[in-house]
Protein backbone atom coordinates (compact mmCIF):
# COMPACT_ATOMS: atom_id res chain seq x y z
CA UNK A 1 0.00 0.00 0.00
CA UNK A 2 2.79 2.41 0.91
CA UNK A 3 4.68 1.43 -2.24
CA UNK A 4 1.60 2.17 -4.40
CA UNK A 5 1.01 5.59 -2.84
CA UNK A 6 4.72 6.44 -3.21
CA UNK A 7 4.60 5.50 -6.90
CA UNK A 8 1.46 7.59 -7.40
CA UNK A 9 3.10 10.57 -5.69
CA UNK A 10 6.21 10.27 -7.89
CA UNK A 11 4.06 9.94 -11.02
CA UNK A 12 2.03 13.04 -10.07
CA UNK A 13 5.23 15.02 -9.42
CA UNK A 14 6.66 13.99 -12.80
CA UNK A 15 3.46 14.99 -14.57
CA UNK A 16 3.48 18.37 -12.80
CA UNK A 17 7.09 19.02 -13.80
CA UNK A 18 6.50 17.83 -17.37
CA UNK A 19 3.39 20.01 -17.66
CA UNK A 20 5.23 23.17 -16.65
CA UNK A 21 8.39 22.57 -18.71
CA UNK A 22 8.72 24.06 -22.18
CA UNK A 23 9.73 21.75 -25.02
CA UNK A 24 11.56 24.53 -26.90
CA UNK A 25 13.41 27.72 -25.94
CA UNK A 26 11.33 30.81 -25.29
CA UNK A 27 11.29 33.30 -28.13
CA UNK A 28 11.01 30.67 -30.87
CA UNK A 29 7.76 30.30 -32.73
CA UNK A 30 6.71 26.68 -32.54
CA UNK A 31 3.16 26.79 -33.85
CA UNK A 32 1.01 23.77 -34.69
CA UNK A 33 -0.48 23.71 -38.15
CA UNK A 34 -3.30 22.24 -40.18
CA UNK A 35 -2.79 21.32 -43.81
CA UNK A 36 -4.42 19.81 -46.88
CA UNK A 37 -2.73 18.22 -49.87
CA UNK A 38 -3.37 16.66 -53.24
CA UNK A 39 -1.14 14.75 -55.57
CA UNK A 40 -0.42 11.62 -57.53
CA UNK A 41 0.03 8.09 -56.19
CA UNK A 42 2.01 5.57 -58.22
CA UNK A 43 1.69 1.85 -57.61
CA UNK A 44 5.25 0.66 -58.20
CA UNK A 45 4.26 -2.72 -59.64
CA UNK A 46 5.17 -3.99 -63.12
CA UNK A 47 2.28 -2.13 -64.78
CA UNK A 48 2.38 1.24 -63.08
CA UNK A 49 -0.98 2.59 -61.91
CA UNK A 50 -1.41 6.31 -61.35
CA UNK A 51 -4.13 7.73 -59.15
CA UNK A 52 -5.15 11.10 -57.76
CA UNK A 53 -4.85 11.32 -53.98
CA UNK A 54 -5.95 13.88 -51.44
CA UNK A 55 -5.79 14.21 -47.70
CA UNK A 56 -5.09 16.29 -44.64
CA UNK A 57 -2.52 16.47 -41.87
CA UNK A 58 -1.78 18.18 -38.57
CA UNK A 59 1.76 19.39 -37.87
CA UNK A 60 2.58 19.28 -34.14
CA UNK A 61 6.08 20.52 -33.32
CA UNK A 62 7.43 19.00 -30.10
CA UNK A 63 10.85 20.61 -30.38
CA UNK A 64 12.34 22.83 -33.06
CA UNK A 65 13.60 19.90 -35.16
CA UNK A 66 11.10 17.14 -34.33
CA UNK A 67 7.40 17.17 -35.26
CA UNK A 68 4.64 14.57 -34.93
CA UNK A 69 2.31 14.62 -37.93
CA UNK A 70 -0.90 12.56 -38.00
CA UNK A 71 -2.28 12.35 -41.53
CA UNK A 72 -4.85 10.62 -43.70
CA UNK A 73 -5.03 10.31 -47.46
CA UNK A 74 -7.33 8.55 -49.88
CA UNK A 75 -6.88 7.29 -53.44
CA UNK A 76 -8.16 4.68 -55.91
CA UNK A 77 -5.85 2.15 -57.54
CA UNK A 78 -6.85 0.06 -60.53
CA UNK A 79 -6.03 -3.57 -59.89
CA UNK A 80 -6.42 -6.84 -61.74
CA UNK A 81 -8.51 -9.18 -59.56
CA UNK A 82 -7.08 -12.20 -61.34
CA UNK A 83 -9.90 -13.59 -63.43
CA UNK A 84 -11.01 -12.14 -66.72
CA UNK A 85 -8.23 -9.56 -66.92
CA UNK A 86 -10.66 -6.69 -66.25
CA UNK A 87 -9.20 -4.04 -63.95
CA UNK A 88 -11.35 -2.69 -61.14
CA UNK A 89 -10.91 0.25 -58.79
CA UNK A 90 -9.78 -0.36 -55.24
CA UNK A 91 -10.42 2.46 -52.74
CA UNK A 92 -7.44 2.91 -50.41
CA UNK A 93 -7.23 5.06 -47.29
CA UNK A 94 -3.96 5.48 -45.38
CA UNK A 95 -3.78 6.67 -41.77
CA UNK A 96 -0.29 7.57 -40.54
CA UNK A 97 1.53 9.00 -37.56
CA UNK A 98 4.55 10.71 -39.08
CA UNK A 99 7.74 11.52 -37.21
CA UNK A 100 9.38 14.44 -39.01
CA UNK A 101 12.96 15.55 -38.51
CA UNK A 102 13.03 19.19 -39.61
CA UNK A 103 15.85 21.48 -40.69
CA UNK A 104 14.44 25.01 -40.33
CA UNK A 105 15.92 27.68 -42.59
CA UNK A 106 14.86 31.30 -43.24
CA UNK A 107 11.88 30.73 -45.54
CA UNK A 108 12.13 26.93 -45.82
CA UNK A 109 11.71 23.94 -43.57
CA UNK A 110 13.26 20.82 -45.10
CA UNK A 111 12.31 17.51 -43.53
CA UNK A 112 12.71 13.75 -43.64
CA UNK A 113 10.19 11.45 -42.03
CA UNK A 114 9.17 7.97 -41.00
CA UNK A 115 5.41 7.34 -40.98
CA UNK A 116 4.02 4.04 -39.67
CA UNK A 117 0.31 3.54 -40.04
CA UNK A 118 -2.66 1.57 -41.25
CA UNK A 119 -3.92 0.98 -44.80
CA UNK A 120 -7.62 0.32 -45.31
CA UNK A 121 -8.73 -1.04 -48.70
CA UNK A 122 -12.16 -1.54 -50.15
CA UNK A 123 -12.75 -3.36 -53.40
CA UNK A 124 -14.46 -6.33 -54.99
CA UNK A 125 -13.55 -10.01 -55.05
CA UNK A 126 -13.92 -12.34 -58.06
CA UNK A 127 -17.63 -12.83 -57.32
CA UNK A 128 -18.34 -9.11 -57.23
CA UNK A 129 -18.74 -8.94 -53.45
CA UNK A 130 -17.35 -5.97 -51.54
CA UNK A 131 -14.23 -6.70 -49.50
CA UNK A 132 -12.68 -4.54 -46.79
CA UNK A 133 -9.16 -5.29 -45.58
CA UNK A 134 -6.74 -3.58 -43.21
CA UNK A 135 -2.96 -3.90 -43.13
CA UNK A 136 -0.06 -2.28 -41.37
CA UNK A 137 2.25 -0.12 -43.42
CA UNK A 138 5.23 2.16 -43.04
CA UNK A 139 6.22 5.17 -45.08
CA UNK A 140 9.53 6.97 -45.63
CA UNK A 141 9.87 10.31 -47.29
CA UNK A 142 10.92 13.89 -47.34
CA UNK A 143 9.70 17.29 -48.30
CA UNK A 144 9.79 21.00 -47.84
CA UNK A 145 7.61 23.76 -46.39
CA UNK A 146 8.03 27.14 -48.12
CA UNK A 147 6.67 30.16 -46.23
CA UNK A 148 4.41 32.23 -48.49
CA UNK A 149 3.26 34.75 -45.87
CA UNK A 150 3.54 34.83 -42.09
CA UNK A 151 1.32 31.83 -41.22
CA UNK A 152 0.77 30.21 -44.63
CA UNK A 153 3.18 27.65 -46.10
CA UNK A 154 3.34 25.76 -49.38
CA UNK A 155 4.18 22.07 -48.94
CA UNK A 156 5.84 19.61 -51.33
CA UNK A 157 6.46 16.00 -50.36
CA UNK A 158 7.50 12.62 -51.78
CA UNK A 159 6.80 9.47 -49.77
CA UNK A 160 7.20 5.73 -50.31
CA UNK A 161 4.71 3.51 -48.46
CA UNK A 162 5.17 -0.24 -48.03
CA UNK A 163 2.10 -2.24 -47.01
CA UNK A 164 2.58 -5.47 -45.09
CA UNK A 165 -0.06 -7.97 -46.22
CA UNK A 166 -0.29 -11.54 -47.42
CA UNK A 167 0.38 -10.59 -51.07
CA UNK A 168 3.64 -9.44 -52.62
CA UNK A 169 3.17 -5.68 -52.56
CA UNK A 170 5.80 -3.48 -54.20
CA UNK A 171 4.51 -0.37 -52.40
CA UNK A 172 3.23 3.00 -53.52
CA UNK A 173 4.97 6.31 -54.18
CA UNK A 174 3.07 9.47 -53.19
CA UNK A 175 3.95 12.91 -54.58
CA UNK A 176 1.98 15.68 -52.91
CA UNK A 177 1.60 19.44 -52.92
CA UNK A 178 -0.51 21.36 -50.47
CA UNK A 179 -0.82 24.21 -48.03
CA UNK A 180 -0.15 24.43 -44.30
CA UNK A 181 -1.73 27.04 -42.05
CA UNK A 182 0.07 27.59 -38.72
CA UNK A 183 -1.92 28.87 -35.75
Amino acid sequence: MIRTSALLTIAAALLLVAGTATAYPSGTRMQPGLGIFTGVTLDSSDDINMAHNFGFFVDLPLVKRFHIVPSADSYVLNIDPGSGGKKIGKMVTDFNIGFKFVLPLKRLEIYGMVAPGLTNTEGFDDDGDITVKRWGQVGFGGGVYFRLVDLLYLMGQVEYKQTFNDDVNPGTIHTNVGVLFRF
